[in-house]
This record gives structure tokens, sequence and C-alpha cells, in this order.
């Protein structure tokens, strides 16, 4: 063999080390919704474009995925990540058949970096509708502007639907399911066509409020819900009393600073559940805790050494003990009050004021005191 037959037959290696001509692929498809999965045809018909796509280029479909509903607006979709899972671990894969690029990735510059990390490892994504050779400088352009309009597209419709969402809401129709005590007996359908009505529930929830109108504690409206047969935590009821739904009223996200007159039935009037409120919120000012203990003043001052996050405190009542703790989970630290306050005042010792200084100090010291017992005093009577 002459030199420049070995020359020619290292070369001819390296091509064939350069290309992966394995022909094996796999075909994934997707809907985005339940129902389009379970009223059309379009799961069967991207697979048979995909399969044809595969017969035209010479490629041997080696497994399918997806099949199913999952939206793309996010890539962590199960189907979707278990394909990639799948090409990864197969090597001898070399090409991913889409009937669409927007059946790959609706997440514009992200699917683009998808597919371009798969280009890396010598796996190319191919639309079976929309043919583009993205090993080209060009057709990976017109593959990343498939993404960049997918993407695009998908921002266009969550805007008509929002928007549309927003004039329903306006209209005083509920775009959601029914709250606790309501049911609606034409679920499926548009919202314009939904007909609430109160039921069992519902009529047990209206008692409640009836009690809470005459100031009947929480814990006691509780256990009356549940030996009539609604179990509700006393702790979740004031969540329904403040639900303005219940009035007839609508206060949503989607339309903020607007109050919407609903179109279902209410089960207690506006006016009983403004009454309603009154207690609540006289209750909870009659049931604020001074939770500022002489025993423990250096309660959120102090931090934990571990965490960095501010002591709290607590009593042992059986000994009559203070003791500060940290208040993040897991972390074992507990000091005795009456200790570390006196670590703390000895530690202070060895500061001192300049002759002169002291009176000043004082001074100031009042000063921003009295400020803040007035910023209290203010504070509580808005509450």
């Amino acid at each position: 063999m002459n030199k420049s037959d070995y020359f020619q037959k290292l070369a001819n290696n390296l091509n064939a080390e350069s290309i992966n001509s394995s022909n094996k692929a796999v075909i994934y498809t997707r809907v985005s919704t339940k129902e389009q999965a379970d009223n059309n045809a379009s799961l069967q018909t991207q697979k048979k474009y995909c399969q044809a796509f595969a017969k035209k280029k010479g490629l041997m479909v080696m497994e399918y995925f997806g099949g199913t509903f999952e939206s793309a607006k996010s890539d962590e979709r199960k189907e979707f990540q278990k394909m990639l899972t799948y090409v990864k671990r197969n090597k001898e894969i070399d090409t991913i058949i889409v009937y669409s690029y927007d059946r790959f990735s609706r997440t514009g510059p992200n699917g683009a970096y998808i597919s371009q990390q798969l280009m890396k490892s010598g796996v190319k994504t191919l639309s079976a509708t929309q043919e583009v050779d993205p090993s080209s400088p060009s057709g990976s352009f017109q593959q990343n502007l498939y993404y960049i309009f997918s993407q695009f597209d998908n921002e266009l419709r969550k805007d008509k639907s929002v928007t549309g969402m927003k004039e329903r809401l306006r209209q005083g129709y509920w775009l959601y399911k029914p709250v606790i005590g309501y049911s609606n007996s034409k679920k499926g359908m548009t919202c314009d066509k939904h007909k609430f009505f109160i039921n069992n529930n519902g009529k047990l929830i209206k008692r409640a409020f009836m009690w809470k109108l005459q100031n009947v504690r929480n814990i006691d409206i509780s256990n009356r819900l549940e030996a009539a047969g609604l179990k509700i935590p006393s702790k979740s009821l004031n969540r329904i009393f403040q639900n303005t739904f219940y009035c007839g009223k609508i206060i949503n996200k989607l339309i903020p600073g607007e109050v919407i007159d609903a179109k279902h039935p209410k089960i207690i009037s506006e006016k009983n559940w403004i009454k309603v409120q009154d207690i609540i919120e006289s209750n909870y000012r009659g049931n604020t805790r001074n939770t500022n203990f002489e025993e423990i003043p250096l309660k959120v001052f102090m931090k934990c050494h571990n965490t960095n996050d501010p002591l709290t405190g607590y009593i042992v009542k059986k000994k009559g003990i203070w003791y500060y703790k940290s208040r993040s989970k897991g972390t074992k630290l507990n000091i005795n009050a009456k200790k570390l306050n006196t670590l703390f005042a000895e530690y202070l010792k060895q500061f001192e004021l300049k002759k002169g200084l002291d009176k000043p100090f004082k001074q100031l010291v009042e000063h921003a005191f009295n400020q803040y017992q007035s910023n209290q005093q203010f504070d509580q009577s808005n509450l």
C-alpha cells in the first residue's frame, strides 16, 4: 500500500466516524388537552404522517412516545422527558420525528436549546410537515424560527383567552368549579350556560353564617356542622365567611380592584355578610396576644449561630423556666433564658460612654422608645 492509500484510508475512517448513519428513529406525538385526546383523531393523524415521513426517509422507527395529552408550555412533560431519556440511553437513535415543531415544544428558545443539545449528541429533530435540514446553518435557523413562532402563537392564544375570561367575569359569570355549598347542573358547558344552585351543604353553610351573626364561636359552629354531616375545621371557617362568592359578589385577581355582581344565587345577603366581617374583625382585635415577655428580651434580636435565624422563646410551665430556641426546624438549639440574658449583660459591660455623653444618649434612647410606643398605639387604633 502506497502513501496516498494510507492517507485516503484514514480520511475515509474519519468520515465514517463523523456520520451517525444508524437510520433509527423515534416518533413523538401529543395534543394539549384531554378533550382533544378523547374527541378527535389528531393523535392518529400525527402518527400516520410521521410514519409516512419515516418510510420516505428510510428511517426505522424503534419506539413511539406521547400518544396522549400534555401541554407544550413546559418541557417538563412526562412523555417528552421519557423520550429524551430513551434517546440518550440508546445511542443508535439518531432522529426524533414529530408532526410539526410545535408538537415538540412551544417554549421558544428553550425548545431550540434542547434541539441543539440533541444535535450535539448526534440526534436531529425532524418535522414531517415542516421539512428543514437542522444540520445546515440555514436549516437550523429555520427550525429555531418555528420554535419561536410556536411560542409567540402560544402567547397570543393565552392573551385572547385571558381577555375572554376577564370579560366573562365582568358579566358576572364564575369561570371555575363551584365553591363548597354549590353545585353546577350544567357542568362541562361554557360558563354562560352554567347553572349554579345551593346544595345541601350550602344550606348548612347558610346556617353557619346565621350562627356567626349571633357571634357563636367558630369551634362551636364547626361542631354543629359536623353533627349535621358537614365537616369543616374551625380554622377554615373564616375563609368561608370572608368569601364574597356567598353574598353574590365576584372578586378575582384577573380583574383587580373590581367588584362584580354575580349571576349565581346568594347564600347570605350583602348586608349580613358585612355584619359577619365586623364580628370577625372585633373578635380578632379582642384575641390579640402580647408576645413580648420581659423574661426573653433578646427574642428576635439574638440569632442562631447555625442558621442565622432570629431566636424565639418559650416557657416550661411546670418549672416556670424560660428558654430561647431556634425558629428553624431540625436545629436543636435551646438556651436557658436567664443564663443568656446574664451573659449578654456581662458582654455589654465592656462598652462605656465617654464622659459627658451619658445625658444626650439617655435622651436619644428615651425619644426612640417614646416614638416606638406612639407608633404601636397608632397601629393598634387603626386595626
